[in-house]
């Protein structure tokens, strides 16, 4: 299970619980909690991530600030962006 889904959002609960429901469809998920980690995984891992979900609102680094990131390092990148 080469592909994986990138989860960043800054609660734990939110990241768990996305994490465990795509998990039980068989998908493979790896979470960050906040936009720098995020990026920093995306960049380390940039082959094998087919779709990030990233949370809107975060403090310190914003989603919007995040997306713009990984607009950066891949213009293709897949970008679900969700907001509670």
């Amino acid at each position: 299970m080469g592909e994986k889904i990138l989860v960043i959002d800054d609660e734990e609960p939110v990241r768990l619980a996305v994490t465990d429901i795509l998990g039980d469809c068989g998908l493979s998920v790896i979470s960050a909690e906040d936009g720098e980690a995020g990026v920093a995984l995306y960049q380390a891992r940039q082959a094998e991530i087919q779709l990030v979900l990233l949370d809107l609102s975060m403090p310190g680094q914003s989603g919007e600030e995040t997306l713009q990131q990984l607009l950066a390092i891949d213009p293709h990148a897949r970008v679900i962006l969700s907001s509670g």
